[in-house]
């Protein structure tokens, strides 16, 4: 009896230390059981059945991966959890000599509801997440955008700002790449995309060497919302906007998943009208004069476009498809003003009045096939893309001014009539490949090539109206023709390597870049022909599951734009002469950033340190001919840097109550040429947005929304200070299917916009102001039958930069 006591005791004893060495893993990914995001950040715990003190955790990365290896073999349960979700757990994961490496089904988290009688209120993800080096803003909760553009959401983020013109700064510079998912923006303008159909904004401050190295900034990249992409049936949406200053758009699509085959067809359209007022003057320093001018204008603008594509699944994870996109729009206006020109003591010695009235078009197609296959459950995948993308514009002005002298008597009876006429055309090709190789669940090799070559075409006819033949008649010195043609090849590599829960990233990318103008209005050309590398370092630690530090660095390069390049003069009148710099260079940044995150169940709060250095800053120039008369064109400054912080709050306090705000302060400092006496231009700037929202049970949900931007210095000035207040109501019917939603922007009528710019021996200050106070009544509406289907198969087609499921076998 001792004798079997003491054998199963050895017995036993060998049985463990045989499984103490066994080695086991168990690994899976966890995500958003809504739009199938990657769930980053969540907390994954499995415990040793038999042996509760032995328990390992950690944290999913940003593709919602985890890994656990090094196991010993027994029954394991797990438990996932993370803020906002309910909570999942499992039990019963074996690990033996016959199943060494569990690859667990997806693991969908659901986010967190609770109910009243009338409403259900799901928990909010965070305004801000950090995902790898991108700031990730889920704007699909944004009250104070429905029924608005992309305009509206990106006036709502933090570290961006809108002007009076749509034209986008991050962090006081307007050096920012706009990307929708991850491609050129393909419309006329942002106001074409409604924020309904917007899922996400990433903000990429210092982009890895995947990314083009244009943008001094960073890069902008608006994701657009996609169908269920597990689901067989259809699914679609239809979005319209009303507004009380006859502005509307309606918008609608359908996802068709039929086994291998998946079909998109989306189409809109909209119109909007809008009014402005504006004032500037001029100080002329010798002699001393003034020139002064006031306008008020008016005018609509219209556009529609329809898309579609297809995709085939050729097999498990291999899939190619093709999609094309059509945009039309057109825009007319018109705007009277009233310029005055003084002398020292401001005395009237001159004045004229203009007409204008313009109308124009914009037409733009683009089409891309495409592949995209994974080899492995491990990510290694490769992505290939051709793709052509091509705009035809054609804008007609025609001016009618009359000129006074001093005592306001007409000089001439017969208006001077001007009809200007401006025909653009662009094509751009491009092609692109990106392979992923995870040699290890530590280790990543990404590397790739982009080939772009781009042709933007300008032509531009100054026509006269002449009384004797009553016919317009060419001005040949007023009339240009350029051309400006692109080539960039590019290649890069990136490597990640992980330690635990620190992180490094480093890449390296190659770009080539020529360049070629031609004024074909006098048969002149010039070239450009430049080699640059562009490294990237990207680092990060994570401590516990509440804090996490990361670090980074990129190089980034602004290349001239055609008109910034045209050297043809144009006179405007005979006030202002403008024309392009051929020997401008490009102008490089490096950008260093270090951003800080805690999160915890009531709050998240993100500090962001940024230093931008600039070398040979493309910039405006301004100077004085004829004691009166201004010649602006560009030039590159010796350089300038900019730092400052950025801080992101949001607050969960309470489950009716979300609470976000973010405040920016940041110097800009630009050094000017050392070949002449250009002022330079320095100062502080600063920005601070508030936004509130609160659920009323049985109600309604209500957003309030407070901005302001304070001065931006640039290279010649600075930009003036602008606020607004807005206020949202939205409501859910039909489980949440149909939204309504009630949006007041500028409730006081406090948006306007000004700038002051300097040059040589001259100074000229603008303000201008837009009818932005607007009531706006919003419809969303989704429907379909996917919800009664489930398909293991997968549309592949996702964001060129973005990492992909590895693995998909939910039941």
């Amino acid at each position: 009896m001792k004798f079997k006591s003491v054998l199963s005791i050895i017995l036993f004893s060998l049985l463990f230390c045989s499984s103490s060495f066994s080695q086991g893993k168990i690994s899976g990914f966890v995500r958003d059981s809504k739009d199938h995001s990657g769930v980053k950040d969540a907390s994954v715990k499995i415990i040793l059945t038999m042996d509760s003190s032995n328990t390992k955790g950690m944290n999913t990365d940003s593709s919602g991966y985890f890994s656990f290896e090094n196991l010993k073999f027994g029954n394991y349960k797990l438990n996932v959890s993370f803020i906002g979700y309910s909570n999942f757990s499992r039990s019963n994961i074996i690990l033996d000599e016959n199943n060494s490496s569990v690859s667990l089904d997806t693991i969908r988290l659901k986010s967190e509801t609770y109910k009243t009688e009338e409403i259900t209120v799901e928990s909010e993800k965070p305004l801000m997440e950090l995902q790898d080096d991108k700031k990730v803003f889920n704007i699909e909760k944004l009250l104070s955008t429905k029924g608005g553009t992309a305009i509206e959401v990106l006036k709502k983020l933090p570290m961006v700002d809108v002007d009076e013109n749509d034209n986008v700064s991050l962090r006081g510079s307007a050096n920012a790449i706009i990307l929708i998912d991850n491609k050129p923006m393909k419309f006329a303008s942002l106001r074409q995309i409604p924020a309904d159909a917007i899922q996400k904004v990433e903000i990429i401050t210092n982009p890895s060497a995947k990314y083009e190295a244009e943008g001094v900034t960073g890069i902008i990249n608006i994701v657009m919302k996609k169908a269920n992409p597990d689901m067989l049936g259809y699914n679609g949406f239809l979005y319209s906007s009303f507004s009380d200053k006859t502005r509307y758009y309606l918008t609608a699509g359908v996802n068709i998943k039929l086994k291998k085959w998946s079909f998109f067809v989306n189409a809109g359209g909209g119109f909007y009208k809008y009014s402005s007022t504006s004032s500037s003057t001029v100080n002329y320093f010798s002699p001393v004069s003034f020139f002064e001018s006031s306008y008020y204008g008016e005018g609509n603008s219209k556009y529609g476009f329809p898309s579609l594509g297809v995709e085939y699944e050729i097999a498990k994870d291999h899939t190619i498809g093709f999609d094309t996109y059509s945009n039309f729009s057109g825009n007319d206006n018109n705007y009277s003003g009233k310029n005055s020109s003084f002398n020292n003591t401001h005395t009237l010695t001159s004045y004229y009045a203009t007409d204008n009235i313009a109308n124009g078009t914009w037409n733009n197609f683009s089409g891309s096939l495409y592949y995209n296959g994974k080899f492995n459950n491990k990510g290694e995948e490769l992505n290939a893309e051709v793709s052509y993308s091509g705009a035809n514009n054609d804008f007609v002005r025609n001016n009618s001014t009359l000129y006074y002298d001093s005592l306001l008597s007409l000089i001439n009876q017969d208006l001077s009539k001007l009809r200007n006429t401006t025909i653009g055309k662009s094509d751009n090709y491009r092609i692109q490949l990106d392979y992923t190789n995870p040699f290890s669940d530590k280790t990543k090799l990404e590397t790739g090539y982009k080939g772009v070559f781009r042709i933007n075409d300008n032509d531009f006819r100054s026509d006269s109206l002449h009384y004797d033949i009553n016919e317009f008649v060419t001005n040949p010195d007023l009339t240009n023709h350029f051309k400006l043609s692109e080539y960039i090849d590019a290649g890069y590599a990136i490597l990640t390597q992980k330690f635990h829960d620190f992180r490094i990233k480093l890449g390296l990318r190659l770009e080539h870049t020529y360049t070629k103008g031609e004024l074909i209005t006098d048969n002149s050309s010039f070239t450009k022909n430049y080699l640059n590398l562009f490294p990237t370092l990207s680092l990060s630690q994570k401590f516990g599951l509440s804090n996490e530090i990361s670090a980074g660095y990129s190089r980034r390069i602004t290349r001239p734009m055609i008109y910034r390049m045209n050297p043809f003069v144009n006179r405007y009148n005979n006030k202002f002469i403008y024309f392009g710099n051929p020997e401008l260079t490009p102008e490089f940044t490096d950008s260093f950033e270090l951003t800080y995150s805690f999160t915890s169940n009531p709050v998240t709060v993100t500090p962001m340190l940024f230093y931008r250095k600039s070398y040979d800053v493309i910039s405006n120039y301004s100077y004085i001919v004829d004691t009166n008369v201004t010649v602006s064109t560009y030039r590159n400054l010796a350089g300038g840097k900019s730092y400052g912080m950025d801080l992101i709050l949001n607050s969960n306090a309470f489950k009716w109550w979300n609470l976000s705000s973010s405040f920016s302060f940041y110097k800009s400092v630009f050094e000017g040429s050392i070949t002449n006496d250009y002022t330079s231009e320095e100062g502080y700037s600063w920005q601070t947005r508030i936004r509130s929202t609160f659920t009323l049970a049985e109600i309604f949900n209500i957003e309030v929304d407070y901005d302001y931007v304070g001065k931006k210095f640039n290279s010649t000035g600075l930009n003036m200070p602008s606020q607004s207040f807005d206020v949202a109501l939205s409501k859910a019917f039909f489980n949440r299917k149909l939204n309504i939603t009630f949006r007041a922007d500028d409730v006081f009528n406090t948006s306007q916009w000004g700038s002051e710019t300097n040059g040589i021996g001259v100074k000229s200050t603008y303000t201008s102001h837009w009818d932005t106070r607007i009531m706006t009544l919003n419809f969303s509406y989704n429907f379909g039958n996917t919800d009664k289907y489930y398909s293991k198969s997968k549309k592949t087609k996702q964001n060129e930069n973005e990492s992909q499921d590895s693995n998909d076998n939910s039941k």
